[in-house]
């Protein structure tokens, strides 16, 4: 699970000058695994009837998504992308069930698929070149 998020996230971090530096993922996830690993992160703020988890800090995922997760050297000349710290959200929301309705045979029967809990991860991206990220200014 985590694994795939974090590859979501270096997925989102490219350099555009055009497209808004604001990225939103959003994966699959079992309750048990956010209230194992996610629930007691950062400060909840209730936003919309929802928690959100605020980090202030994004070595604070380090454990789950791995050293570095928030940042990605695009070449060899050294830009780069990153999550700008202070910027992180994220929180569950549960999309609604699929009703539909289906023939057997002659008679029509309700069916349900079931609905799936997702995490919404958001974050600005933000980027710099070579002597900045030598540097640790942009940090």
């Amino acid at each position: 699970m985590f694994c795939g998020l974090a590859r979501k996230i270096k997925f989102g971090l490219f350099s555009s000058k055009r497209e808004s530096p604001e990225v939103q993922i959003e994966a699959c996830i079992d309750m048990d695994i956010y209230q194992a690993y996610l629930a007691d992160i950062g400060v909840v703020k209730k936003s919309r009837e929802r928690n959100v988890h605020c980090l202030n800090d994004n070595n604070q995922l380090c454990d789950i998504l791995g050293n570095k997760w928030y940042e990605r050297i695009l070449n060899i000349n050294g830009d780069f992308c990153y999550v700008v710290a202070g910027t992180v959200r994220f929180w569950l929301h549960e999309k609604n069930p699929v009703n539909e309705f289906v023939y057997i045979g002659e008679k029509l029967f309700e069916s349900h698929i079931q609905n799936d809990l997702q995490l919404v991860f958001t974050f600005v991206r933000g980027d710099g070149v070579e002597v900045q990220y030598t540097t640790d200014s942009w940090k």
